[in-house]
């Protein structure tokens, strides 16, 4: 089902967050319990975004209501690159929320 368009800039946070890697911090840091929260962003919802699919209400509500209740990542704990991440990965949940 096709019912939006990402605009360029929009495909390019999209790409960069699926094409980045993990950073450490979330594979084996102190928040090793994102590691498939974001696994499960880049691989599927990532695709979903770029192929212009609806987001099903399943996953909107996996992805944005009950996985991130316990979501408290401390920005300061963060080196440049997790930062980095964590802000691209913040821009792909308003995507998300828009094109629900």
């Amino acid at each position: 089902m096709r019912g939006y368009h990402l605009t360029p800039d929009e495909q390019k946070i999209v790409k960069k967050f699926q094409n980045y890697s993990i950073p450490f911090i979330f594979k084996a840091g102190d928040y090793l319990e994102y590691l498939q929260y974001f696994e499960l962003i880049q691989i599927e919802v990532c695709y979903i975004l770029i192929k212009n699919k609806k987001i099903s209400k399943e996953l909107y509500n996996m992805v944005l209501e009950v996985i991130p209740i316990d979501f408290k990542i401390q920005e300061d704990k963060l080196d440049a690159n997790a930062n980095d991440f964590y802000k691209c990965y913040l821009e792909i949940e308003k995507l998300i929320k828009k094109y629900y």
